[in-house]
């Protein structure tokens, strides 16, 4: 019996002491306020209110929106201009204003046309 319980208590401390492998620290938890700029499908462009950081999340929103968003982000990414973002949740706020929105609409056609061509 006390064989037993040291079994136990050795297997426990060995479990614990372990590194968990399911943790993946290949992304980061943000929050941040953005907009919505562009649906495509079922997925939308968003960008952060400061116009520099651009994301494409698989969550339809309403164009011109603004939302308080948790999302998590890749640390690593390889085409630094549309990084791909998975929501964890979201908030609608307000809309924004047109004037405001439209440089949002300009700032996209921008990063689309620099963006690589995938033919290519």
């Amino acid at each position: 019996m006390k064989n037993i319980f040291y079994f136990f208590s050795i297997l426990l401390l060995v479990s614990c002491a372990s590194t968990d492998t399911s943790v993946n620290n290949d992304y980061r938890t943000v929050q941040e306020r953005v907009v919505a700029v562009k649906t495509e499908g079922n997925s939308t462009i968003i960008s952060s209110g400061r116009l520099d950081a651009w994301y494409k999340i698989n969550t339809f929103l309403n164009e011109g929106m603004i939302y308080e968003m948790t999302m998590e982000i890749p640390r690593v990414v390889t085409d630094p201009i549309i990084i791909p973002a998975k929501v964890l949740s979201f908030t609608p706020d307000d809309y924004l204003q047109r004037d405001l929105f439209g440089r949002y609409i300009t700032k996209y056609h921008e990063l689309k046309t620099a963006q690589k061509d995938p033919e290519k």
